[in-house]
């Protein structure tokens, strides 16, 4: 709205953080659920200076921490399957194979692109001190310009098995074009350039987050298994076929001057291929790992209670059994929005 970007902290805690009935704590961290036989009834946290502090619930708790972090606490808690909490010398609190399993994410991969001199990108505006000075005071003043841009300019969605049915494709489009540095951000190109990206929705390889021994069981492993699938190869495979399609079809073919970086000598199915094992990455969409059902996998129920246990619910990407086809974000507060819904209603019952 207005040129920036909103989020949970904008459109949630901002006009609720005065409430005399919520208390908000930073810098904390997370590191167990306290259970009562069955009933959750605390939460341990570590704050900044290092003390342990414990919180009680007079009614439930939510844990809502992500796809990586949510799965991490409940089996710092002893909620996770059992013979890999022993091994790692957690002790059992409460049986649920599920717990980490079903990990999958969001995968994509470039296609950059230089451009003809007569077309120029942002490139040349970001990569130029004063001229990105002057866009700045501009966005300051008037919520324009280059920094009230999206970074993603196109979108769309296909079906790469050509069946019609849901799209499994995601296309995507940047007027800029980068290096990465060794600092770990990017580097605008000084030549006009764009990047075309292709992200595979509906993948197929499940990975895990798991403990390991090391600390009592508190380091995590993240194994998300990425293109384990034949499926997930073959649909990015056709999603980087589509993109060097329309990047050499007109009216795009009139602007092109070439293919740029990395995959631009890649012609063939195993080259495409293993430049996709290369240099494809997260777009850090991680769900699945505290999924909903009623299967012997499953961690919470269709009220989003965790299974076996009583006061407490997972609301985040984790509870969702497959992906969605798009965009984590606001599929994410979604749930948090229904969880608040059926708690109200249980309470009003």
């Amino acid at each position: 709205r207005k040129g920036r970007r909103s989020s949970t902290s904008v459109g949630y805690l901002k006009g609720a953080k005065k409430r005399a009935n919520l208390k908000i704590q930073t810098r904390a961290n997370a590191q167990r659920i306290i259970l009562n036989g069955t009933r959750a009834s605390g939460v341990e946290f570590i704050d900044d200076s290092g003390t342990l502090s414990t919180v009680y619930a007079g009614r439930e708790i939510i844990l809502s921490a992500s796809a990586v972090g949510s799965p991490q606490i409940l089996l710092q808690s002893g909620i996770g399957d059992g013979t890999q909490l022993r091994d790692v010398g957690v002790e059992l609190t409460h049986h649920l194979p599920g717990v980490g399993k079903n990990l999958h994410d969001h995968l994509f991969i470039h296609l950059q692109t230089r451009l003809k001199a007569a077309y120029p990108t942002l490139n040349q505006m970001l990569s130029n001190k004063p001229r990105m000075g002057l866009e700045l005071i501009r966005y300051g003043l008037t919520r324009r310009g280059a920094f009230g841009l999206t970074s993603t300019e196109i979108c769309g969605f296909l079906d790469s098995r050509e069946s019609g049915s849901r799209p499994d494709i995601q296309i995507n489009y940047r007027p800029f074009s980068f290096d990465y540095s060794s600092e770990g951000g990017f580097v605008f190109h000084p030549f006009p350039g764009g990047t075309a990206s292709i992200c595979f929705t509906r993948p197929k390889s499940r990975g895990e987050v798991r403990l390991l021994a090391k600390n009592g069981g508190t380091c995590l492993a993240i194994q998300p298994n990425y293109l384990d699938r034949i499926e997930d190869v073959q649909g990015m495979l056709f999603g980087y076929k589509i993109l060097r399609k329309i990047v050499n079809t007109a009216p795009f073919s009139n602007r092109l001057e070439c293919e740029h970086g990395a995959g631009a000598d890649a012609q063939t199915d195993d080259e495409i291929i293993e430049h996709i094992r290369n240099h494809a990455a997260t777009i850090y969409h991680p769900a699945g790992t505290c999924k909903m059902g009623n299967d012997e996998m499953a961690v919470v129920d269709d009220r989003l209670r965790v299974r076996g246990l009583s006061g407490l619910r997972v609301a985040d990407a984790s509870i969702m059994p497959v992906i969605t086809s798009g965009n984590t974000n606001a599929p994410s507060i979604m749930v948090g929005e229904k969880c608040a819904d059926m708690i109200l209603s249980e309470r009003n019952q």
